[in-house]
């Protein structure tokens, strides 16, 4: 139990694989220093770039974890529990071959997201600070995938029958793979986003209605502060209090364990999810608003046309949901003194 708990409150699975990934990081942030330092990059440097990202980081990440995957599966260590999947049986074990298979997926996958980044907000080149930070922010995004596919490859049955020891461990195995609800969900929620933003538009005097036309005005840098004030009050209405009565609810029915550390600074903030909420209001608010103003300051994008804004505001509502997510955790999980019976 104290196993799981942890894993829980951390947010990670089995395997720390903030280690990994942190690792990857470092190798990848050294090679761009020593290939492109103090250069201007533009599309074709980028996507070179990216198709040689994709192999490294296959290569450093599966040869990582099969190490520790084998050393949790000899102790017996391993949770008892695992998605089975059958495609990623098809893959091989070893894990050269398996880094390359996943290595060329990536070395595709990668230039091509990162070709239609490029295009969809009108870059010709990118400085090198621009693109290094672009860089080190998509690859601990891809490294973290290809961990989690590296894991629930060695996880299959047909590769832990080479061990003689049962698994009993804590934590739990992902399955990164895509799957038709996850999609459909996302099509629901980009949608109804969608929809809201422009109803918003419109009492705002951000969406015009001319004819049969609709016209969205762009998000420009020196407006940003009252779309980032906006967007703020939404994230804490529709995100920041589904998310931790969430959590709450789940800790009060036992479907997520207790634990009985107590952070001294987490403590003080409230104990019901609405107060919670609105102890959160200003910091979400300052966050959106520091995120959004540094992404069109550093860029250089004076204006946004209304896809690009939504493409950059729901990376940072994602962004934000993983804090939230992980902040709930930690208050809401610690045994309190006292149960609270307000929502």
């Amino acid at each position: 139990m104290a196993a799981e708990n942890k894993n829980i409150r951390l947010g990670l699975p089995y395997i720390n694989n903030v280690k990994i990934v942190a690792m990857t990081l470092a190798i990848n942030l050294l090679c761009v220093v020593a290939s492109m330092a103090f250069h201007s990059v533009d599309l074709e440097a980028l996507l070179t770039d990216a198709a040689f990202f994709g192999m490294i980081t296959a290569i450093i990440d599966t040869f990582y974890i099969k190490r520790r995957v084998d050393q949790l599966a000899r102790k017996g260590a391993l949770p008892a529990r695992v998605p089975q999947n059958r495609m990623m049986e098809h893959l091989p074990q070893n894990p050269l071959a398996l880094a390359l298979i996943i290595g060329m997926a990536f070395a595709v996958l990668t230039p091509v997201f990162n070709a239609l980044l490029f295009l969809f907000f009108g870059f010709t080149s990118l400085s090198f600070p621009q693109f290094l930070v672009w860089r080190m922010v998509y690859t601990w995004i891809f490294s973290a995938k290809i961990v989690e596919l590296c894991i629930l490859r060695y996880t299959q049955n047909d590769y832990q029958n080479n061990f003689t020891a049962v698994q009993g461990g804590g934590g739990e195995v992902k399955d990164p793979m895509p799957h038709i609800s996850t999609l459909k969900n996302y099509f629901h929620t980009i949608t109804e986003d969608f929809g809201f933003n422009l109803v918003v538009g419109l009492v705002t005097g951000g969406t015009v209605i001319s004819g049969t036309s609709v016209i969205i005005f762009p998000t420009t840098r020196s407006g940003i502060v009252i779309s980032a004030v906006i967007l703020g009050f939404l994230v804490c209405a529709q995100m920041v209090y589904p998310v931790s009565r969430e959590i709450w609810e789940g800790v009060q029915t036992g479907s997520i364990p207790q634990v009985p550390e107590q952070h001294p600074w987490i403590a003080k903030l409230p104990a019901s999810p609405r107060k919670f909420t609105l102890a959160l209001i200003l910091p979400v608010l300052g966050s959106i608003t520091l995120i959004l103003w540094s992404i069109l300051t550093f860029f250089n994008l004076e204006a946004l046309n209304f896809f690009q804004y939504f493409v950059i505001r729901t990376a940072c509502v994602w962004l934000l949901t993983q804090g939230v997510v992980k902040l709930s955790i930690l208050r809401f999980t610690p045994k309190p003194e006292k149960t609270v019976t307000r929502k």
